[in-house]
Order: structure tokens, then sequence, then C-alpha cells
């Protein structure tokens, strides 16, 4: 399907559109913009959230998900909402082994 992606090209980062974005741009690293993201545990067990949170793609203020993010963040349009599926080595290493589940809105 057109709403699956393999953000690294390697099974790491899958990335699944939830719900369509509008307009036609896309943000770029430098630019700042108002996100909300939520990663569970493979157990569903919350991990983190930032809720109408402010970030700048580049900036790895996201900690270990920002390059992550950041990829996912430069196909997205305003309003998208999508899922990406993390092996730990993109998300939060044996912190949390079995990797973590990002729900990012745009």
């Amino acid at each position: 399907p057109e709403d699956v992606a393999d953000l690294f090209g390697d099974g790491g980062v899958i990335k699944t559109q939830v719900r369509e974005g509008f307009g036609w741009r896309t943000p770029r690293p430098g630019d700042e913009v108002l996100l909300s993201m939520r990663a569970l545990t493979a157990t569903g067990a919350a991990i983190e959230e930032r809720l109408n949170a402010e970030y700048t793609l580049g900036s790895g203020s996201l900690g270990p998900l920002s390059g992550v993010c950041d990829r996912a963040l430069a196909s997205m349009k305003a309003g998208e909402e999508v899922s990406l599926r993390c092996s730990q080595e993109y998300s939060y290493g044996e912190a949390h082994a079995g990797g973590a589940t990002v729900s990012l809105t745009l």
C-alpha cells in the first residue's frame, strides 16, 4: 500500500499513515513545527509523550527518536498522523529491547 514506507530501507522503521494531512508543504531541516508524539514499548507501556511541542527539524531535541522523527516529518503534511514501528536500534536501544511504536502528528 502507498501509506506504508520503510524509512531507512532496512526494516528498522516502518511508517504507516493513520490520518492524511492537507496542503502541499512538508517541513525541511531547520523548520520549526508543532507536533505531538507518543512512544510506547512493545507491550504498550508509555515511554514518553509530548503534546503540541515545538520542535526544530535537525535539532536533536527529541533525544533518541530525533533521527526517526526528522525522517518521518520530512514527508508529512499538516494534520497528518503516522505510526512508526521502530526497532531498538532506531529507538531506545537496550533500555527498551523490543523497540518502540511512536505515534507522530504534525
